[in-house]
């Protein structure tokens, strides 16, 4: 090993005969070459059955009323897509983290929410969910959602609103309010 370092410092051995020199020997004497036999496997992610009306990054907050004082506590960084099932019409927010793709979001777009600017930002909107199932089960939360900048929050907005038009046309059609169901996970 001493000898491939006075080479290298002498520069005399090439990247290809120090690669070669770090790597053990197998037992025949050649370089080691993993065998790795990997199936592909298939896993639902409960998006199959639905089109996607938007998709753009996003930072989520939600306001913890528990603490002492109350304040935002970031749920994750990620996609956040509008997800609009095929056969029922209803649409639900959907943000995973990235990384670890956890649910952060989950929820219906109901006509009675408020959407709000957070703080004044142009790059924030927050509102008040009545059953956001992120955790399992349905719980009321007040989410902000940040982006990097107005035009994207904007398009957040103007999807949003869109999309609680079509779920109000779709609730006074079928006398069905959207909140008593599960979004799927």
């Amino acid at each position: 090993m001493a000898e491939n370092q006075e080479e290298v410092k002498g520069g005399e051995a090439t990247n290809e005969e120090v690669a070669k020199a770090d790597v053990p020997p197998t037992a025949e004497g050649s370089d080691a070459v993993p065998n790795l036999n990997l199936k592909e496997v298939e896993s639902a992610t409960g998006e199959e059955n639905e089109n996607e009306l938007y998709k753009g990054r996003s930072r989520l907050y939600r306001y913890d009323k528990t603490a002492n004082p109350p304040e935002w506590k970031e749920r994750g960084v990620g996609v956040v897509k509008f997800l609009e099932h095929k056969e029922s019409k209803k649409i639900r927010v959907l943000m995973r983290r990235d990384k670890t793709l956890k649910i952060c979001a989950n929820h219906f777009i109901l006509p009675s929410i408020k959407i709000e600017v957070n703080s004044g930002s142009d790059r924030a909107w927050m509102y008040t969910t009545p059953a956001d199932f992120s955790e399992g089960s349905a719980n009321t939360e007040i989410l902000a959602f940040k982006f990097s900048n107005p035009e994207n929050a904007q398009e957040f907005k103007a999807k949003f609103l869109d999309s609680q038009e079509k779920m109000k046309a779709l609730t006074t059609s079928d006398k069905d309010t959207p909140k008593e169901a599960t979004p799927a996970q």
